[in-house]
């Protein structure tokens, strides 16, 4: 086997985190480290000290770029940026007339770059650093001589086309640079299944109430977005084996819309001129002691007074209903509606409530949120769902959880021996299908309406039909779901041919095979290429006994969250195409 060395970059809405390993046949030996140390200002200290570093970028009028803790406190950062690679219509009203979000959108418009590009300068000075302490921590002879595997974490409701976006910004960071000791090959996996392999690894494995069937929900809480996605427990022993139960759903109801509408109640407090007239550092400075590492984590609900601590000795004081209707203004009914929504799904689909509500993520330690979900899920008596035990766990770092398994679900796929623990299928969120040639029926009226005569085959096709290779709601292999195809060539054909395929979803369980239906969407078309010229490919009869030949090929197709993911190869394992998107950068 060779070694690997697997990064997984988190690039999240509010912080970022990098965690690396090296491959081994055992996946359960691999030794993660988490970088905790990132540039900062001298006046910061030890407050860079942290397993993340914030996902904020500045460019200077000198032409440098200062990032993450290096920007100092007067200065307004480009931030929430990862947003950006939605398209604007795919944000919902109440962030699109966010403050912040429309400060980075004229920001971009003054630099005249693209969100792709910023994106791809920062990643770039995330991957500097992270490769500088990777050097430090391992050694640069064993790093330098080393191929890399970087698994991005993505959200689970990311459509393909921010995928692409972020191999782009990837491009653009240099991290898919030649190396002398390999190429580089990447993958992504979504934040809630990295999040919930990490969980199921560092503490739920060992819990000896984790039994066959029993199924857990993971509730990811992020800056951006909030993911929530269920497992079933195949198998519990000697090693935990487990499938996701029913489709996982998200929003963006993060953690930064919470802060955002306090620090607009905290400005409604203190009067809009008073707040105008505090330097950008005074502002920062109270919101990240009092709110940041105070109030929003701690928060439990009781009447306080809830403190904020002002520069020049004055205190604030809110009751703990004002910090509550923050909450439910803001961010809890979205995320109530997401966790019942998917515990209302397992129960459809086991007929029993999930045993665990795991919650993860920086703002899935809220006191408050906790109690909040507590005590919905106790009042909704509809959906009978007895006591879910909601969890949040301390054994390991729920901050850096996606990063970490990231690399850990990487590492469990490259090794040759079982892991302790095994993610076995997914659930597919849309039905996937090519266009193809049909056989004709010559009872179906469309078929008679939309014949063409094969030359090749000698034999009349119904051409531009779409055939579901994978359908929503199924069962997909969570390493990869192979399928097998020919193409056929008139023996007078010479040299290497390229033809296209053409890619389609729809949200339907079963989706019409017309690509004009209005409830189907095209991803992409697919450019493949045979790999030997047509005149050595094999050979085999049509219909009258004429030869024509074959290319055989398959394709290689992960289906995670709501993307998929497709390569093309030949016979002999040559790469003959891949899904790939169009970005503007």
């Amino acid at each position: 086997m060779e070694q690997k060395l697997i990064i997984g970059i988190d690039l999240r809405t509010t912080f970022s985190g990098v965690a690396s390993a090296f491959t081994c046949r055992n996946p359960d030996d691999i030794r993660m480290s988490v970088i905790r140390k990132w540039p900062t200002l001298p006046t910061r200290g030890s407050k860079s000290e942290k397993h993340k570093v914030p996902s904020r970028i500045h460019y200077m009028e000198n032409g440098k770029i200062s990032w993450g803790y290096n920007i100092p406190d007067d200065i307004e950062p480009l931030q929430w940026i990862k947003l950006l690679l939605l398209e604007e219509d795919e944000l919902p009203d109440y962030l699109r007339q966010s403050q912040h979000l429309e400060s980075s959108q004229r920001k971009l418009k003054v630099l005249k770059k693209s969100a792709v590009t910023v994106v791809g300068d920062l990643l770039k000075l995330i991957w500097n650093h992270a490769l500088t302490r990777i050097a430090q921590i391992y050694g640069e002879g064993l790093v330098d001589a080393t191929p890399f595997h970087v698994v991005f974490t993505v959200p689970a409701i990311w459509p393909e086309y921010a995928h692409q976006k972020m191999r782009e910004a990837a491009i653009i960071a240099d991290i898919l640079d030649d190396r002398l000791c390999g190429e580089t090959t990447v993958s992504f996996i979504s934040e809630p299944e990295a999040a919930a392999i990490e969980c199921l690894h560092s503490d739920l494995r060992a819990r000896s109430d984790l039994k066959a069937d029993d199924v857990f929900v993971v509730c990811d809480c992020g800056g951006g977005t909030v993911d929530v996605i269920s497992y079933a427990v195949k198998q519990a022993a000697p090693r935990v084996v487990i499938g996701e139960c029913v489709e996982g759903e998200g929003d963006l109801c993060g953690a930064t819309i919470l802060d955002e509408a306090f620090e607009n109640d905290l400005e409604a407090v203190i009067g809009p001129t008073d707040w105008d007239n505090m330097s950008m550092t005074t502002r920062r400075a109270v919101i990240n002691d009092s709110w940041e590492d105070g109030i929003k984590p701690n928060f439990d609900g009781s009447e306080g007074p809830w403190v904020v601590k002002m520069p020049n000795g004055r205190n604030i004081e809110f009751a703990g209903q004002e910090i509550a209707d923050c909450f439910k203004d803001s961010v809890m009914p979205k995320i109530t509606q997401l966790v019942h929504s998917q515990v209302k799904r397992v129960i459809e689909e086991t007929e029993e409530p999930p045993k665990f509500l795991i919650l993860l993520g920086g703002f899935g330690q809220s006191r408050y949120l906790r109690l909040q979900l507590q005590r919905s899920l106790q009042r909704n008596k509809a959906m009978k769902v007895g006591k879910i035990q909601i969890l949040q766990p301390d054994s390991f770092d729920t901050w850096s959880a996606v990063c970490q398994g990231a690399v850990r679900s990487a590492a469990i796929q490259y090794a040759q021996a079982d892991a302790a623990i095994q993610l076995d299928t997914r659930k597919a969120r849309y039905s996937y299908g090519w266009t193809y040639s049909a056989d004709y029926d010559e009872t179906n009226p469309s078929h008679q309406a939309n014949k063409v005569w094969d030359s090749v085959r000698c034999e009349w096709r119904v051409p531009n039909q779409i055939y579901y290779f994978i359908r929503r709601g199924e069962d997909v292999d969570a390493n990869a779901k192979v399928l097998y195809y020919d193409k056929q060539f008139g023996t007078e054909v010479q040299g290497v041919k390229k033809f296209t395929e053409v890619l389609y979803k729809s949200e339907k369980l079963k989706p019409s095979s017309d690509p004009a239906d209005g409830d189907i969407t095209k991803i992409s078309d697919v450019n493949l290429t045979t790999s030997v010229p047509v005149e050595d490919l094999p050979t085999e009869e049509n219909t009258l006994g004429d030869d024509v030949r074959v290319f055989n090929y398959k394709w290689r197709v992960v289906v995670s969250g709501a993307t998929v993911d497709a390569v093309a190869y030949s016979e002999d394992g040559t790469q003959i195409g891949q899904l790939k998107f169009v970005v503007d950068i």
